[in-house]
């Protein structure tokens, strides 16, 4: 019914249109898959699997899909077929910015459709806004088909019957900017990559095909081992940057440590049928940002080219640093003159006299603006907005990425002026070039007691709140689905 109101005759099911019994067909099947989607009239997705219609209250496994991916972002048209049972009208997301769009009934009292960009947009913020044909009032609906699933009870605010959510997630906030067809290119890119690092999938090497499409590359899927992330994910990278494309998986985790193996991007966390994304007993989702970068308000991601054996040669502004002791105290000022990395460590930034002796060098690179998402603003809090990554020197003329380095957005005027520098960035010894297996990098256990976002509404009263404040604030206001569909059941009308 969703695909005959397109006016579509044929459909394409992955499960039933790839012979799972031939590798050819496989192999010719990862190949063309993106053209496949980009191809299509209309692309229909169905969180829940094809046995079971989830409603927009329950939770799925869709996002942490990696070969979902590309099924979010080839096609022309993404809609998502869900259970629904409270008519045909106009939704938003809770925010309340930007424009309405259409929720259409398929069945009546049964499903309906929606784009995929409003879901995402709803589940960033934990709240469909929703006004039914013909009537005036919304209806609060909660929102976590593809996340914000809850954290856990607090007594501290209201409404007190109802737990802490948990909003802005990242993996979703990743997928909304890569379909925002307002950002910019190389930001889309940026939030691929970020996302496809909390995705997983039955073999590693499928997290590199499942996205070279989206990139304007195809790998032969011959060339490589199944588990041969690490060399798919060098040979994507290379017909990137010989397309003229930039390294826009520079700083795709700040959180997570770099790979050793492959330095400028962050460690492969282990994949897997089903489930998250996992790094040491912790999802790969809690340790990124909500975030995307802005090449327009300060420098875009250099361009370059890449060896091998996984050596990143480029350009881009830099300060030389050297590290501290633990007694220097980070600088505050537009200009400081001691860093303070992600790792905890501290650096001294060189004055102009020693910068240019770069025997056993460190140096911040800079990156970039990063602004944190939310859908249809651009918070205007100074968020430590720029960031630099920190290289150190461990052979002549070859560094290794240590940690990252974010910085105020008062400090413009002084990154503006660091010098251009080259860098040649890759593994630190000859043996890190080795293919470590994923599973001495991570430990998939059972995830933590999930702790409490910073935007949580129970932390301390700031003097403004933020949008993310107000957000979390009204996510606690939502009512679940079938709680709407319950209490109206035949007297729908009268709402």
């Amino acid at each position: 019914m969703a695909s005959l109101r397109r006016g579509c005759t044929h459909l394409w099911l992955d499960r039933l249109c790839i012979m799972q019994t031939s590798k050819d067909d496989k192999r010719w099947q990862i190949k063309e898959m993106y053209r496949m989607y980009q191809s299509c009239s209309v692309c229909v997705v169905l969180a829940g699997g094809l046995q079971y219609m989830v409603s927009l209250e329950e939770e799925t496994a869709w996002i942490h899909c990696g070969w979902t991916l590309q099924e979010a972002l080839a096609p022309p048209i993404i809609e998502v077929l869900f259970a629904w049972k409270l008519h045909s009208g106009q939704a938003i997301a809770a925010t309340g910015v930007g424009n309405s769009e259409r929720l259409e009934e398929v069945v009546p009292n049964q499903s309906a459709v929606t784009s995929l960009s409003l879901l995402l947009k709803t589940c960033t913020t934990g709240v469909m806004s929703f006004i039914r044909d013909g009537h005036s009032n919304s209806l609060m609906v909660e929102a976590k088909i593809f996340s914000a699933y809850p954290m856990q009870h607090t007594y501290n605010d209201i409404p007190f019957w109802r737990p802490t959510r948990k909003i802005f997630s990242p993996n979703v906030a990743a997928l909304c900017i890569a379909m925002d067809n307002d950002m910019d290119e190389d930001t889309k890119l940026y939030a691929i990559w970020k996302s496809a690092l909390m995705r997983t999938s039955s073999r590693p090497v499928d997290m590199v095909f499942s996205i070279m499409g989206l990139f304007g590359v195809t790998l032969d899927p011959i060339c490589f081992m199944k588990d041969d992330r690490l060399s798919a994910t060098i040979a994507l990278a290379r017909a990137i940057l010989e397309k003229g494309g930039r390294a826009t998986w520079l700083g795709a985790s700040f959180k997570l440590p770099p790979c050793k193996q492959l330095p400028t991007f962050s460690v492969f966390p282990c994949t897997q049928v089903a489930g998250k994304a996992l790094f040491k007993g912790q999802e790969v989702s809690e340790m990124m940002d909500s975030e995307y970068h802005c090449p327009g308000a300060l420098v875009p991601f250099p361009q370059g080219s890449m060896d091998k054996n996984g050596f990143f040669t480029f350009t881009a502004k830099a300060v030389r640093v050297m590290a501290t002791t633990g007694t220097e105290v980070p600088s505050t000022s537009p200009s400081p003159s001691i860093l303070k990395a992600k790792d905890e460590s501290l650096w001294r930034v060189c004055d102009t006299t020693d910068s240019h002796n770069t025997q056993g060098a460190a140096f911040a690179v800079l990156l970039g603006w990063f602004n944190v998402y939310v859908p249809n603003v651009t918070p205007a809090h100074d968020a430590d907005n720029i960031r630099a990554m920190l290289v150190t020197e461990h052979a002549p003329g070859k560094f290794h990425v240590h940690s990252y380095v974010f910085l105020s957005m008062r400090c413009k005027p002084w990154v503006t002026a660091w010098e251009e520098r080259s860098f040649c960035v890759g593994p630190e010894t000859p043996s890190d070039t080795e293919v470590e297996p994923e599973e001495a990098l991570v430990e998939v256990t059972t995830p933590p007691d999930l702790q409490l976002l910073h935007s949580a509404p129970n932390f301390p009263e700031r003097s403004r709140p933020t949008l993310m404040d107000t957000a979390a604030r009204k996510a606690r206001w939502a009512v679940p689905q079938h709680t709407l569909e319950r209490h109206y059941g035949k007297n729908i009308d009268s709402f």
